[in-house]
């Protein structure tokens, strides 16, 4: 992997672990200048010399328009985390991170 595929797939990884912390959710945009500098921003720009290589979706919308049941997870949450001795919050950030509680 080059150098500048490594710092737009760092800064997608930082942005998610942000994102999945709280919650709030925000789209990450990934930019290049003329010099080949990357900019990641959780923001459009419309500046001149600024070309966009990739935007990043915190959270993919869902295709049925419904938003999914977090609740409906709760049991099983509860006994992972008993089971494994995993806090249940870790769990549903893992979760959300990884999915968006889509099963």
């Amino acid at each position: 992997m080059d150098w500048k595929n490594f710092l737009i797939h760092a800064g997608f990884c930082l942005a998610l672990l942000c994102s999945s912390s709280g919650t709030g959710e925000a789209d990450l945009y990934v930019y290049s200048d003329s010099s080949g500098s990357i900019l990641v921003t959780h923001y459009t720009l419309a500046k001149k010399g600024l070309t966009l290589l990739s935007i990043y979706r915190s959270s993919p919308p869902h295709r049925d328009g419904l938003s999914y049941n977090r609740k409906s997870f709760a049991d099983e949450i509860q006994n992972a985390s008993i089971k494994y001795g995993v806090e249940e919050n870790l769990i549903r950030a893992v979760i959300k991170a990884e999915s968006d509680f889509d099963p």
